[in-house]
Order: structure tokens, then C-alpha cells, then sequence
């Protein structure tokens, strides 16, 4: 089952990494994506539950880079409205950090 501590140990060791190398891009930030992606991906429907009942305004910020990965990797359909739900969960949140243009990628990608 996926927790919250899993993804918010990825989202700590990427901000950590994040503050060292100014946000610029970095061989750890894409290892943490990579790590993110796979998590998310391994059960989509445990993924999903996370989304749909666990998942916090904060981390869906954070899990927004991987959107497009996990959608490619999985094709689900259902965790892109997964995704559309949340976004509907954390209206400013969603505004404040586009995430709606994340979530439209992750769409196209599964042909929502």
C-alpha cells in the first residue's frame, strides 16, 4: 500500500536537493523523479486511493512533476481523473502552481 511517508520521503530528499542546486536541474532531482514515477506507478489502483483520500494539497504540488511519467508508464485513464479530482479538492493550490497544465499533459498522453 502506498503511504504518505514513501512520497513524502522522495519530496524531502528533492527539496532537500532542490535548496543545495539553486532548483536548477540536477542528477538527483531526476533520480527522485525517477524514484517518484516509479512509486506512483508500481499499483495504480493503490495510487489512486492515495490521491483520492490521502494525498495533501502540498504533495500533489510536489508529485505534479511526474505527472506525464507515471500517465506514460501506467496509460490509466483513472489516474488522470484521479488527478482532476484533486484539482478540484485544492482549487488554489492548483491555480497558485499550474498544475492544470501538468494534469492536461498527463491527459493527452492517455487520450483524455
Amino acid at each position: 500500500m502506498l503511504t504518505s511517508d514513501q512520497v513524502d520521503a522522495i519530496i524531502a530528499e528533492r527539496y532537500r536537493i532542490s535548496k543545495v542546486a539553486g532548483d536548477e536541474w540536477d542528477y538527483i532531482i531526476q533520480l527522485c523523479w525517477d524514484q517518484m514515477t516509479e512509486l506512483l506507478s508500481k499499483n495504480i489502483e493503490d495510487t489512486i486511493y492515495f490521491l483520492d483520500n490521502e494525498c495533501s494539497s502540498e504533495q500533489f504540488a510536489w508529485i505534479s512533476d511526474v505527472f506525464d511519467f507515471v500517465a506514460k508508464k501506467t496509460m490509466s485513464k483513472d489516474f488522470v481523473r484521479a488527478l482532476y479530482r484533486l484539482a478540484e479538492k485544492y482549487p488554489e493550490e492548483t491555480k497558485e502552481n499550474r498544475l492544470n497544465l501538468f494534469i492536461e499533459d498527463a491527459a493527452r498522453i492517455v487520450g483524455l
